[in-house]
């Protein structure tokens, strides 16, 4: 019992050691949930160097850490909320899911129009036929009062819902396109904040250490156009009693990137990470302390060593 008990420390201690070696947990891998054309081609795909600049303590973080919810968000804590009704959200999710279902082909066809936009004219008629059939299915489903009460949404989030080819598999996916248009607790927007000349809004940007489980789920993110850098992220949130929850999200994937640091403090690499500098090997190599380690350790391409001890 005892010999197979040191048996299988030993292979413990042995995976433990090989693990970060390899890249296993040390890569961070980023996942977009959907193809954004919100995103500019020369950012994707985005990863850890759309990172550097980000604040990760302080009053620098409070600044760009962002939550969002509904009517009643500013009280609960939030930074931002937005001017929409618990309901009106559910009804706003449940007209965008059946146009998803039932107009397929024409998203498909208005989103080619939005990637290589040369027919202006032709944009401009597919845009106002969206509205159309949007506001069609919202008539179809509420009462006319509530329909003018959602239309001004409902026109908001038709661009981008194109744009940014969300599912609407559930109904958070509304505020994570509605986002922008919240206020900050002096009124100001976020468009307004980070204008859209300047800055790209995007989300659904899921994390994990390489070959591991996803550690979570970025809604918010706002990235600067001119050198793809994010400078804003966040939660968003339909539920005004989930604040406590955002916050632990955004703090889990600062832990995150704090465990990649030393990738943050250097120009973004291309091709293979390398673990950089020496006193990186020594975090997961102890004994390679007397060791040059910038020169005798290199990356190790598809998992592969290309230079031993």
């Amino acid at each position: 019992m005892k010999q197979g008990f040191k048996q299988f420390l030993g292979i413990f201690t042995l995976i433990a050691t090989l693990n970060p070696l390899l890249g296993w947990a040390d890569t961070p891998e980023f996942t977009s949930r959907k193809v954004d054309l919100n995103v500019p081609a020369k950012c994707l795909p985005l990863g850890i160097q759309n990172f550097a600049v980000l604040p990760r303590s302080g009053e620098a973080l409070e600044k760009v850490r962002i939550t969002v919810s509904l009517i009643g968000a500013h009280d609960k804590g939030f930074t931002h909320e937005l001017a929409l009704r618990r309901d009106y959200a559910s009804q706003i999710w449940s007209v965008m899911k059946s146009y998803r279902s039932q107009f397929s082909g024409k998203l498909s066809s208005l989103r080619a129009l939005y990637e290589k936009p040369s027919d202006l004219a032709a944009l401009e008629s597919a845009q106002n036929e969206l509205k159309k059939d949007l506001l069609s299915l919202l008539e179809a489903q509420v009462t006319r009062e509530e329909a003018k009460e959602l239309t001004p949404y409902l026109e908001k989030i038709a661009s981008r819902f194109v744009l940014s080819d969300t599912s609407f598999t559930n109904e958070g996916d509304v505020l994570e396109l509605l986002w922008p248009e919240s206020l900050s607790k002096t009124s100001e927007p976020l468009k307004t904040i980070y204008p859209e000349t300047e800055y790209f809004y995007t989300g659904g940007l899921e994390y994990r250490h390489a070959g591991g489980r996803t550690l979570g789920e970025l809604d918010i993110l706002i990235g600067r156009r001119s050198d793809c850098q994010i400078i804003a992220f966040g939660e968003a949130k339909l539920g005004i009693k989930s604040l406590a929850k955002a916050r632990s999200q955004l703090a889990r994937f600062i832990a995150f990137l704090d465990s990649y640091a030393d990738l943050l403090k250097v120009p973004p690499q291309k091709g293979p990470s390398h673990l950089l500098p020496s006193k990186r090997c020594r975090r997961y190599i102890p004994w390679s302390k007397p060791l040059m380690c910038e020169s005798t350790l290199f990356g190790w391409p598809m998992r592969s060593f290309t230079h031993a001890y």
